[in-house]
């Protein structure tokens, strides 16, 4: 689930996810959160993402502003 409009592509890796999302509308600022059911941690830096695990669900907090439209690549390891 997401609390804004936005397009998410979710591909499952041996080792968890690949994630890209986009605000279509090209209008969204300000950090959004993106939740998963499952336990993750980010793979890699990415300075827009920050991601917690608790309760079975992942919350992933996006920093959309300035993305105007452009996709914003995470990726998730299992945990």
């Amino acid at each position: 689930t997401t609390d804004f409009a936005c397009t998410v592509l979710v591909k499952d890796t041996e080792n968890g996810k690949q994630i890209a999302i986009s605000d279509p509308t090209m209008k969204v600022t300000g950090e959004h959160t993106l939740i998963l059911d499952g336990t993750y941690t980010l793979d890699g830096e990415n300075d827009r993402v920050s991601v917690t695990a608790e309760g079975g669900k992942t919350a992933v907090v996006i920093d959309m502003t300035g993305s105007e439209g452009q996709s914003i690549q995470i990726n998730l390891r299992k945990k």
